[in-house]
């Protein structure tokens, strides 16, 4: 089974030759071969509106009628995706009051650090703002997408998670969070990137929702073992840490990334090509 991540590991939002589409082709390519595939990204919502649909297409136009998987919102939830159709495997849902208590405690958090949307990383702010100007048809019920403007492109809610954009310095990110996270009930998990803040809920009180949980729900499901997985990520930050460190062939194509133990995962991809370019190459030397 290969696995990976998608932003900046094998999309590049810079460069139009690492698009939807380039996932969509990669994807067949690895099916073909008849070996299993697992998409983890933090998206859920915007994967379900912008890549499935290009998914279901290129899997039919090549003739692939076996399933792929994707477990989203940082594993919150797990789909299963044919040409025809796409299943909910599993889902960690929040319901309305867990969404609006979210909320106010980010907002809280805000006002408490005197802080405005002059603080915040302006890319994040765009990228919520355009969310909140499209047409979600039923990915995003109304309900939820309405408790979301008031904020004008601090935050962003689905089904899944709340999701909210980081401060531009270090100091003042390292304050929000900590602020957040003291006063998190103990039902919800917060996690970060570079940029986003992401509030999910917790499978129990003790375990978090992590990718590695649909990593591991489908490696069981196919009766995979550890040792014929093969796992691609970026940085070893809160999100993708678990799933780059547990498997004994992970790469990361971070190029900062700085080997402590060059024996133990994560590998880091190395050549010529751009960071993304390396996955690509590295997937169809595999299946090659």
């Amino acid at each position: 089974m290969i696995a990976t991540d998608i932003d900046w590991t094998i999309r590049d939002p810079d460069n139009p030759r690492y698009d939807f589409s380039a996932i969509a082709d990669i994807c067949c390519q690895i099916k073909k071969k008849g070996i299993e595939f697992l998409l983890l990204t933090g998206r859920d919502a915007s994967f379900r509106r912008d890549i499935v649909p290009l998914l279901q297409k290129y899997l039919k136009q090549n003739s692939v009628t076996s399933p792929m998987y994707a477990g989203c919102a940082n594993g919150g939830s797990l789909y299963k995706i044919t040409s025809r159709a796409i299943h909910t495997v599993y889902r960690y849902g929040l319901s309305v009051n867990e969404i609006d208590e979210c909320n106010a405690l980010i907002s809280r958090s805000i006002v408490k650090l005197d802080l405005t949307h002059a603080d915040f990383q302006s890319q994040g702010l765009n990228v919520f703002a355009g969310f909140l100007s499209l047409s979600w048809d039923e990915v995003i019920p109304d309900w939820i997408l309405f408790r979301a403007k008031k904020y004008q492109g601090l935050l962003f809610c689905e089904a899944t998670k709340v999701s909210f954009v980081l401060p531009k310095l270090s100091i003042t990110k390292k304050r929000l969070i900590e602020m957040i996270r003291k006063q998190l009930p103990n039902r919800f998990s917060l996690k970060t990137d570079q940029e986003y803040g992401h509030i999910t809920l917790k499978q129990t009180d003790d375990k978090f929702i992590d990718k590695i949980l649909a990593l591991e729900f489908v490696r069981k499901q196919k009766r995979i073992n550890k040792e014929h997985v093969v796992v691609f990520g970026g940085g070893l930050d809160e999100i993708d840490k678990q799933m780059l460190t547990k498997y004994p062939y992970s790469f990361t194509n971070q190029q900062k990334f700085k080997e402590k133990n060059v024996t133990k995962p994560p590998y880091k991809l190395i050549g010529k090509s751009s960071p993304v370019a390396l996955v690509y190459e590295a997937i169809l030397y595999l299946i090659a």
